[in-house]
This record gives structure tokens, sequence and C-alpha cells, in this order.
């Protein structure tokens, strides 16, 4: 499997830090980008939830699901190795991934090179 899960939970002195907007949480900008290796993958959430991260080519087709179950709240990080759901190795081009909680998503900008 092309995805590994790490330090999930950031907490501060106060308790998780509350991301300021109208949305769960807050896709961060994955990196290295452009890459083309391993991918780093960070979200914060304001509460426990369900989230997913998929990853989508141009046409809006999902290639990749990096995650779907609960996460608590705070910061969370996944890594992408650049495979499809088969485990084939995807073309340098451009991708976009998507963090969904519930209806909310957001989207963030991914380019693969060779």
């Amino acid at each position: 499997d092309g995805v590994t899960l790490f330090g999930t939970g950031a907490v501060g002195v106060e308790g998780p830090v509350r991301v300021a907007g109208s949305g769960p949480g807050l896709l961060l900008p994955p990196g290295p980008n452009p890459g083309s290796g391993t991918t780093a993958i960070a979200f914060r959430l304001n509460d426990p939830a369900t989230a997913t991260v998929a990853v989508f080519d141009l046409a809006g087709r999902r290639v990749a699901t990096l995650t779907h179950e609960g996460f608590p709240a705070g910061l969370s990080h996944l890594t992408w190795d650049g495979r499809d759901d088969r485990g084939r190795v995807l073309a340098a081009g451009t991708y976009l991934v998507e963090l969904r909680v519930g209806s909310w998503r957001q989207t963030r900008k991914l380019v693969r090179v060779r």
C-alpha cells in the first residue's frame, strides 16, 4: 500500500489548535511540490471527524484514495508514494489532492515530475 499514516493529533498547551474560517479543517500544501518521490500531505481538523483524502487527475477521475477513516482534532500527516489504487506509479503531470469531511472539501494542486 502506498500510504503511510503518522503523527496524528497535534495538541498545544491549551488543546488542539482550531482552524479559522468556515470549514471543519484545513488541507496544507503538499510537498515537495513539484516532486518525483514521496509526497507529504498534512491536514488539520477542528474536531474529531471522518476524513477522506484522495488524489484526482485533471479530468476529475479519482486515481488514489489515501485514507477514509476517523481522525482526532489537530494535525494529521500522510505520505503518498505516487501510486494509484492498483499500485501503479502515476505518470508525471498535475494532480489534485482533496480533503473531504462530510460535504465540505478542500483541494490543493500537486505536480509530479520524473
